[in-house]
């Protein structure tokens, strides 16, 4: 029987092939079985793991035929002959708790691989519109969450103001400090790490040739939380 192994991204970079063919003389193995008989993949996956196996489900993503793993049975899931194990590389975050379903996170995890809207539903064994449905489902997911935020922030800061567009970075920092002054708000950060959240936080307002924010943001302090910066 025969068994493929496609492995993606750093893995595949790592290993230096996408797709192995494995020969077995039985007529069924283990998902187990066949890590174990590809030498240099295992090696690496015992490397990554700390040395147990056990852990593979938990930091990486494992398909068979678009299934993933856990459910034909973990590394004791059988294989038969043509069956495919598709294996990808962690994403940072892990097991989350979160609002987002097990389905949209498998997907937004295999975007942030790279892989095509195509490739994606080749692997799940689902179809293309399934996909974006997933995609589009998670994004209003994460748009909630940010409105969720920003209210939550409104309601519990205890200095909320509005800096207008036009205002230098510089002028933006003085009226910060000047604000946390007058509530005796102590920010928890230098000010350059406030200059790179302003930055990271509301990128699209910041011109870092003219030096000047270019629309209006709503700037909370507290001293439970800090600084916050959003886009009016």
């Amino acid at each position: 029987m025969r068994v493929l192994v496609e492995v993606f991204a750093t893995l595949r970079d790592r290993l230096g092939w996408s797709l192995k063919s494995i020969e077995f003389s039985g007529d069924e193995v283990t998902l187990e079985d066949l890590l174990r008989s590809v030498k240099d993949l295992y090696d690496l996956l015992i490397n990554d793991l700390g040395g147990d196996l056990s852990n593979l489900l938990e930091n990486y993503l494992v398909f068979i035929n678009g299934i993933h793993a856990q459910f034909r049975g973990g590394l004791k899931a059988v294989l038969r002959d043509n069956d495919k194990v598709s294996i990808f590389p962690p994403v940072a975050g892990g097991s989350l708790d979160t609002f987002l379903t097990e389905k949209q996170i498998t997907v937004l995890r295999l975007r942030a691989q790279g892989l095509s809207v195509e490739d994606i539903a080749r692997i799940l064994g689902v179809s293309k519109s399934n996909v974006y449905s997933l995609l589009r489902s998670a994004r209003k997911v994460f748009e909630k969450s940010l409105r969720t935020v920003k209210i939550y922030n409104e309601l519990t800061s205890n200095v909320r103001l509005v800096v207008p567009k036009g205002t230098s970075i510089n002028e933006f920092i003085k009226i910060l400090i000047s604000e946390a002054d007058n509530h005796n708000i102590k920010i928890p950060l230098p000010t350059y790490e406030v200059i790179v959240k302003l930055i990271r936080d509301t990128y699209e307002c910041v011109d870092l040739i003219s030096n000047i924010v270019n629309c209006d943001l709503i700037l909370n302090l507290d001293s439970v939380n800090g600084v916050n910066i959003i886009k009016s």
